[in-house]
Formats: C-alpha cells, sequence, structure tokens
C-alpha cells in the first residue's frame, strides 16, 4: 500500500475531483435529460411492442375506444362536477371519468399579460386519452368503454344504461371522502354502481374498474419515475411504460394506477387481496383490477362502490388518506429512491417548513444551515488534519529525499509519522464523501417535491423547480433570442460558479505549496483544480434553481466556516 501518496493533500482531493469529474461528465444525460426549455424537456417516449397474445375482451375494448378517438366523438354529452380542488367531466359515452382539472395548480408559474395560466388537466380526451372506466359482463349484457348511457331522471349525478337483462345505475360523488385537516380539498372521486338482473334467470356477472392511459408523455429525467405504480404483496412496485407487460398479473393490491413527475392517477381498492391485470397494445396501457364474479338472481341488485384519487403527490396529503383510508403505503406513489429513509424525512420536514415558512428560498436557506451545522465537526477536523499536514511537509520532504530509491521504508516512515503526529491523511477528504449523498439526496428532494413547483424566489426567478432562465448569452432577455441548451447559462450558475471559485483558492492558499520544484504531474492536478469550477458551473445550468441555490448558499457558509476555523488554528 503506497501510504507516500498522502504526503500532499492536494494529491487527495484531485483524486476525488477527478473521481466526481468523470462520474458527472457520464451522468449529466441520465439525470438532467435531453433540453432544457419546458417544450423540450418532455419528449414522447412511442414504445412499439409485439403483442403476440391480448386478451380478447381488452384487445376489443382497446380497438373500439381508439376508433372513437380517430373519430372525434363531439356528440355525446357530459356531467359535470366540482368541488374546491377538482372540475370532474363524465362522458356518457363510455361513462368514463374523461377529465380531471385541478383548481388549485397551474400549467405555468406566472400569466404573462393578456394570457391567463390554465389549470392542470390530469385525464383529458382526445389527442393522449386518459381515463378511468369500469366494465362488466354478464352473459350477453355488457357495459365498456364504448357504451352509450343515458343521463338518470331523477339524479343530475348519475348515469343509466340497460343491456339486455342487466341494467345499470352509476352515481359519482365528490367530497366522499374530505380527510385533509385545515382544508376543503378532496382529491377522491367515489362511483357507486347498482347492478340490477331484470331477466329471468340467474346471471353471473364479471367486473373490472381500471384506468387506461395511450401516449403518455415523459420528462426524460432518471431521478423520477413516471409509468406504472403498484402496491402489490405489501410493497410498491414502480413499471416503466416500456416494461409493462401484456398479461402480467400482480396479486394482493390494494390500490394501483399511473404516476407522473408530480401527480399521480390511482385506482383505491376496498379489499386488499385484488388482482391487477396489466395491458398494452403499441402505445396504449391499461390496468385493471381482476375481480371476484357476482352472481344474481333474477330481480336481485348488487350495489358496488369504487373510489379513485386524482391530484397531487404532496406527501402531506398522501399520507392523510392512507391513514383515514387504511392504504398500504400510499405515500410511496412518490418516487423517493434509494435512499428512501432520507429522502422521506426531509421531503416532510421541508413541507412542514413550507407551509409556515411563504418563501421557499428561505426554506432552502435554513435545510442549508442545518446540513452545515450538522457536518461543522467534520469540516473542523479536516482543515485541522490539513493544518497538521502542513507542519510537517518538511520533514515529509526530507524523508523523500532520503528515502527516494526505497519506496518500502519511506511508506514506513510516514505512516510512523501519521502516528505520532495523529494525523489521519484521509480525514482532509470526509466532508466531501459526507456532502456526496447529502447533495443527492436533497437534488432529489428538490426535484420530486411539488412544495417547490412554481415556488418564487425574488426578481426573475418564479420556478424554483426549474433552470435558471435569465441568460447571460442573450444579455438576460435584452436580446430577443432564445440560446440553444448549451448556451443557456444563467445568473444563479454564475453566481454558485464564483463563490466555488472563491472557496477553492481559499483552500489553495491553505495549501499553498513550493511550486518550483513541483512534478509536472502536481502542475497537471493544480491546473485541473482551477478548472473545476468552470466545469461545474457549465454542469449546474441544467439543474433547478433550488439545487444551484442550495449550492451556493452552501459554499458560501463554507467560506465562512473556513476562514473561522483557519484563524482560530493559527491563534493556536
Amino acid at each position: 500500500m503506497q501510504f507516500n501518496n498522502f504526503n500532499n493533500n492536494d494529491n487527495n482531493r484531485f483524486i476525488i475531483t477527478f473521481f466526481i469529474l468523470f462520474i458527472a461528465l457520464f451522468s449529466i444525460d441520465y439525470f438532467i435529460g435531453q433540453g432544457r426549455n419546458t417544450d423540450t424537456t418532455q419528449t414522447i417516449q412511442k414504445t412499439e411492442t409485439k403483442i403476440d397474445n391480448v386478451q380478447e375482451n381488452t384487445k376489443s375494448v382497446l380497438q373500439n375506444r381508439n376508433e372513437g378517438i380517430k373519430t372525434a366523438k363531439v356528440n355525446y354529452s357530459y356531467i359535470k362536477l366540482q368541488n374546491a380542488s377538482m372540475r370532474v367531466k363524465i362522458n356518457l359515452h363510455g361513462g368514463l371519468i374523461e377529465s380531471v382539472k385541478l383548481k388549485k395548480y397551474n400549467e405555468v408559474a406566472i400569466s404573462q399579460p393578456g394570457i391567463y395560466p390554465q389549470a392542470v388537466e390530469l385525464l383529458s380526451q382526445p389527442q393522449r386519452p386518459y381515463y378511468i372506466s369500469i366494465i362488466y359482463k354478464g352473459g350477453s349484457a355488457i357495459a365498456d368503454d364504448t357504451s352509450n348511457w343515458q343521463r338518470s331522471p331523477t339524479d343530475s349525478n348519475s348515469l343509466e344504461l340497460r343491456s339486455d337483462a342487466l341494467t345499470f345505475k352509476r352515481t359519482f360523488l365528490l367530497d366522499k371522502n374530505k380527510v385533509l385537516k385545515n382544508t376543503e380539498d378532496d382529491y377522491t372521486i367515489t362511483i357507486i354502481d347498482k347492478v340490477t338482473n331484470t331477466g329471468n334467470k340467474p346471471l353471473s356477472v364479471s367486473k373490472s374498474i381500471g384506468v387506461f392511459r395511450k401516449d403518455p408523455q415523459i420528462y426524460n429525467y432518471a431521478v423520477v419515475h413516471e409509468g406504472a405504480v403498484i402496491n402489490t404483496e405489501h410493497t410498491v412496485k414502480e413499471i416503466k411504460y416500456n416494461k409493462i407487460k401484456n398479461g402480467e398479473r400482480l396479486s394482493n393490491s390494494q390500490w394501483f394506477g399511473f404516476t407522473d413527475k408530480y401527480w399521480l392517477c390511482a385506482i383505491l381498492n376496498q379489499t386488499k387481496n385484488t388482482a391487477i391485470s396489466m395491458n398494452s397494445n403499441a402505445t396504449c396501457y391499461r390496468l385493471s383490477t381482476e375481480d371476484k364474479q357476482i352472481l344474481l338472481n333474477p330481480g336481485d341488485s348488487s350495489e358496488l362502490v369504487y373510489t379513485v384519487f386524482v391530484g397531487p403527490k404532496d406527501i402531506n396529503v398522501l399520507n392523510q388518506y392512507a391513514e383515514k383510508l387504511n392504504l398500504d403505503k400510499f405515500d410511496r406513489a412518490i418516487d423517493f429512491g434509494w435512499f428512501f429513509l432520507i429522502t422521506k424525512p426531509l421531503t416532510q420536514f421541508m413541507g412542514w417548513l413550507s407551509s409556515v415558512i411563504p418563501n421557499m428560498g428561505i426554506v432552502i436557506l435554513l435545510l442549508t444551515l442545518l446540513f452545515r451545522f450538522l457536518t461543522y465537526p467534520l469540516m473542523k477536523k479536516s482543515f485541522v488534519s490539513i493544518a497538521r499536514m502542513k507542519t510537517i511537509q518538511p520533514r515529509i520532504a526530507m524523508l523523500q529525499k532520503m528515502y527516494a530509491n526505497d519506496k518500502l521504508r519511506l511508506n514506513q516512515e510516514l505512516v510512523e509519522i501519521y502516528r505520532r503526529e495523529r494525523i489521519s491523511p484521509l480525514s482532509g477528504c470526509l466532508p466531501m464523501f459526507l456532502q456526496a449523498p447529502i447533495f443527492f439526496c436533497l437534488y432529489k428532494v428538490f426535484f420530486i417535491s411539488i412544495s417547490m413547483r412554481h415556488a418564487p424566489l425574488f426578481g426573475w426567478v418564479n420556478d424554483l423547480s426549474e433552470p435558471d432562465m435569465c441568460y447571460i448569452t442573450n444579455l438576460f432577455g435584452l436580446i430577443n433570442w432564445t440560446p440553444p441548451g448549451f448556451l443557456q447559462i444563467g445568473i444563479w450558475p454564475l453566481i454558485m460558479g464564483a463563490t466555488m471559485l472563491v472557496q477553492q483558492r481559499i483552500t489553495s492558499t491553505i495549501n499553498k505549496v513550493d511550486t518550483t520544484n513541483e512534478t509536472p504531474e502536481q502542475k497537471a492536478q493544480r491546473k485541473m483544480m482551477y478548472f473545476m469550477p468552470i466545469f461545474f458551473t457549465y454542469v449546474s445550468i441544467s439543474f433547478p434553481v433550488s439545487v444551484i441555490l442550495y449550492w451556493t448558499i452552501s459554499n458560501i457558509i463554507g467560506i465562512l466556516q473556513q476562514q473561522y476555523v483557519m484563524k482560530k488554528i493559527n491563534k493556536v
């Protein structure tokens, strides 16, 4: 083991920095995705899948519905409902929940003169069909996505359908599960189906509720899951759209649906032993239940209740529904990632802070102060170690000359010096190793947290979840030109780069060594260290402003801590 590599603390930092640089170079596209503009970050993932065996009923439903979409069925009327948080539209053609708009969430952060922001629409028709449907089949009677329902003459919230020997009455209710504290919001829709056998012989009726989606829009980010999310066997399974296998089944599911970056559309089952069937046909996807059949004797009726959640992936909202409706791991609809034990509490803590502090920039400042306070002991130990290493540099240089041809003896002598002086050569790298996972966790939390969406900072920043759009390359908007992605360098990345440069210069001053006798390798390392602020400034242009703000504040606090610790060391 070559301990002589530890005689220069710059070598340690160079190795670590080079490793981070290597990882960053190959992970930029992985984490950030293709492009950064709002209209380019969303890409349509079209998966061409060969289906060998498609269940006849499901295939028929998908094909029939697609034909209906192609012919733009605009002659069918709707039932419209709304509460404090949603506007819901039910199509009589199929009895489908085909549009849900969230009244408290807009598509854009701010409105431009003459343009008013529209509410986020989760379920929609007809360009990218995304809807909730229920299918029944009993004998020759069928109620599916293509059935033509009629308005109930007695109830404005109900539909009626007669198919051979079966009659159906479907009622839609909002605000039946008002469980959220300190708000009138409710993001659930309750569907009550009454099925009656009007024939003269018993009928065995199959039933299935499902969510259908065609051509979903995909954000090209790898740090958040988009696709199917299914509670099964007391775990949560995430399946990307191109991984949905036709005919695959999962058992013991209590809830399932499709998830986007900030939104969730899920079926909430009444029992935990429900089986889920997945079906795909080209870019059409359907998740549906496989419930047991019900037996209806002549004249008998059965009332079936379904609950649908269509709303934001807010940790506080999901937790309250999970508690009141006894939903297993409903909070895991949020993609907390590998560091679940860290990112989930962080998300909850940040959500609590945002409820009492109106500006998310102040929330980020407080989080940064907290983590810098927690890591201060290690940072202090690091700089004390650096100072001690500096005091023994003359002895190390003498040993290097003395044992230039005896590496084994040199290593033994160096180990003895480190032991006698109680110095750990790697202690200077501890803060870097610790801050890397913290930075990743905060990046994840800032990225997935809906409290960051459209959260303003001040000045030109009106959305902390997006990159800085005030570019130096078009003179901060004075030139009417949108630069290409690689030239979209905002103000906040430049500020972050400047703080990083100052921090690097202070560190270089502390570790100042005689450059007259430096080797070509040491010279290359020193130049690489000067290059790092420029590199990370360019990498950060695609980061959300929230991440860059954390990084900048962390650098500033680090500089102040660095100066304070070194001042105390110099006094001693």
